[in-house]
């Protein structure tokens, strides 16, 4: 069987959640996510009062976001939101109830920043990598999981454990 290399800082007899292994495989990334989305913010928003976003919200909106792409919907972002109602034939998911209200999520997807420095910086950067702003974090991502990830004999990953949903799709 697999197993998962812990750290010493995470008790190894405590029992782990979902949160725990995602959190253990991110561990700089979403301090580094945060702070950036947070300057973005500050420095593009043109009205109003900036409230920063918290590690809380960062992490309910990851949650949002894989729960739409797992369990997917009619219409679109802002009907997710919507109280359900009996009448639909494909009713309402109702995020609300998660504690994040519509405008907050979509303000933090609109200034979300999870680059790990300018693309300029990035290790073998072109004019023409797409991906040079987030090649660090993913390089991150994949040396801590060498580390950490012993898989076993039988290892299944599934394209459908996130809804593809086009291009063309309203939910972005």
């Amino acid at each position: 069987p697999g197993k998962l290399n812990w750290p010493s800082t995470v008790h190894a007899g405590k029992k782990k959640s979902e949160l725990t292994y995602f959190l253990h495989m991110m561990p700089t990334m979403l301090d580094t996510t945060l702070k950036r989305t947070n300057t973005r913010m500050q420095e593009r928003k043109r009205k109003g009062k900036v409230v920063p976003f918290t590690m809380h919200e960062l992490i309910k909106w990851i949650g949002l976001v894989f729960t739409v792409g797992i369990g997917g919907g009619a219409g679109t972002r802002r009907r997710m939101w919507k109280k359900p109602n009996r009448k639909d034939l494909m009713p309402s998911a109702d995020l609300g109830r998660f504690g994040m209200g519509v405008n907050r999520f979509e303000e933090l997807t609109r200034y979300m920043d999870w680059s790990m420095g300018r693309a300029d910086e990035a290790d073998g950067a072109s004019s023409t990598d797409r991906w040079a702003e987030v090649r660090p974090f993913i390089s991150m991502f994949n040396e801590l999981r060498l580390k950490t990830v012993q898989p076993g004999p039988i290892l299944c990953v599934d394209e459908s454990m996130v809804r593809w949903t086009g291009r063309g799709d309203e939910w972005w």
